[in-house]
């Protein structure tokens, strides 16, 4: 590639958003994906956490990819 950077697709997601109880919570997240300066996809991220030996952990994730309106 030399001295250009070649940037082709990007993902960028919005701040998590998680609410819960002391061993169990569920969040989301926004994302967008950018391909050649324009955005080529929308979705959200459902996550799952539980508390394991003290420690947070990602238990399920599902994404849900948004639709284009016709």
């Amino acid at each position: 590639v030399g001295s250009e950077m070649c940037i082709r697709d990007r993902h960028w997601t919005t701040n998590h958003v998680i609410e819960g109880t002391t061993n169990d919570a569920k969040g989301y997240i926004y994302l967008a994906v950018y391909n050649e300066n324009a955005v080529a996809a929308t979705a959200v991220y459902n996550d799952i956490y539980k508390k394991v030996n003290g420690d947070w952990r990602l238990v399920h994730r599902r994404v849900l990819i948004d639709r284009p309106s016709e």
